[in-house]
C-alpha cells in the first residue's frame, strides 16, 4: 500500500491549492505557458490553477492516485512510477513543474529524474 493514499491527499490538497493560487500568477509574470506538465502532480491542484489561466495541462503521478479526487480531467492524467519510469513526451512543453516530489524518490533516480525534467521543457519550476 502506498503512503500516498486518500488521507494523505485530503490532508494536503487545500494548502497545495492555496499555494498554487499565490505562486502561479507570479510565475506567469515571467512565462505565459500554453502547455504545463506537472511531474508528481498528486491530485492536480497546481494544474487546476494553471488551467484556469488558459493553459493546457498534463499531470503525471503514480497509478495509486484516486482519479475521483483529481482537480483536473482524468484524460489529462498519466500514470507513471516515478521511482523507475522515464516520462516520455513527444514535444517539449512550455513549462514542467515538479514540486516536493524528488525527495521521495530513491537516490539512484536523482540524476535521471532531473535530466528527464530538462528534456520535457526548457523551463522548469522545481522544489524539493
Amino acid at each position: 500500500m502506498s503512503v500516498y493514499d486518500e488521507n494523505f491527499y485530503r490532508a494536503q490538497k487545500d494548502g497545495s491549492f492555496r499555494s498554487a493560487q499565490i505562486i502561479v500568477p507570479m510565475v506567469r509574470e515571467f512565462i505565459k505557458p500554453k502547455v504545463v506538465m506537472d511531474v508528481g502532480c498528486g491530485l492536480g491542484t497546481w494544474l487546476a490553477v494553471w488551467k484556469s489561466t488558459g493553459a493546457e495541462v498534463i499531470g503525471v503521478d503514480g497509478d495509486y492516485v484516486n482519479r475521483d479526487m483529481l482537480y483536473i480531467d482524468e484524460k489529462d492524467f498519466l500514470a507513471s512510477d516515478l521511482t523507475k519510469d522515464y516520462v516520455e513526451v513527444g514535444n517539449k512543453v512550455d513549462l514542467v513543474e515538479s514540486l516536493e516530489v524528488a525527495e521521495h524518490l530513491p537516490e539512484s533516480r536523482a540524476i535521471s529524474f532531473i535530466q528527464n525534467l530538462t528534456e520535457i521543457s526548457d523551463v522548469v519550476l522545481f522544489s524539493a
